[in-house]
């Protein structure tokens, strides 16, 4: 958890965990990265989360970011700063309120270590741990890319003609991952990997 954080993300069945280039040549447009992320089960997401960097979205400034969700939507949702641009944003689709996206990144990545806030969701996503809401990358589970829209809702990945990402991490992120027999391991402790990378 960080400041003001209490969320339990379920992940999709068969869900692989992706770093940035993934072995591929060529373009690698998100970069610089030094995070992993998968995909959200879009039915599993419950409790609070509030954003510890603004978010750039279209033009405008979304400060102050605090979402509060229940069985995968968000059910709640404020902003200091860009509450009108916030609703724009959720209320783009359906699958608009719920995450496509979660992933861990150290506080000590060279992103963050710049201390800047950029006018750029992809940069800003890279500076600490983040989710993002909307659109499921298909890669991100076990034979997505093969499957029908249909079959993708089904594995739980959620569909919407967005995906934005923002940032949540902080010096004072913990994350615990909870196995399927219940069993808890620390991934992050205070920002940094609980074991070594």
């Amino acid at each position: 958890m960080g400041p003001g954080t209490d969320l339990t993300v379920g992940l999709s069945e068969n869900h692989l965990w992706i770093a940035g280039a993934r072995g591929r040549r060529g373009s690698v447009p998100n970069l610089p990265t030094e995070g992993i992320f998968t995909a959200p089960h879009l039915g599993h997401v419950d409790g609070v989360v509030r954003a510890t960097k603004p978010l750039s979205y279209l033009g405008t400034t979304i400060d102050g970011l605090k979402l509060r969700f229940e069985d995968g939507a968000v059910v709640e949702a404020r902003a200091e700063v860009g509450q009108s641009s916030l609703g724009q944003l959720l209320g783009t689709d359906d699958g608009a309120v719920r995450l496509g996206g979660v992933a861990l990144a150290p506080q000590s990545s060279l992103v963050a270590a710049d201390d800047l806030v950029w006018r750029n969701a992809l940069i800003n996503e890279n500076d600490a741990c983040h989710i993002a809401l909307g659109r499921a990358y298909p890669v991100c589970v076990e034979g997505g890319p093969a499957m029908s829209a249909e079959e993708r809702l089904a594995a739980g990945l959620n569909a919407s003609d967005i995906r934005v990402g923002f940032v949540i991490g902080s010096a004072g992120l913990s994350v615990m991952g909870i196995a399927a027999d219940g069993q808890e391991e620390p991934l992050l402790v205070n920002g940094e990997w609980a074991f070594d990378v």
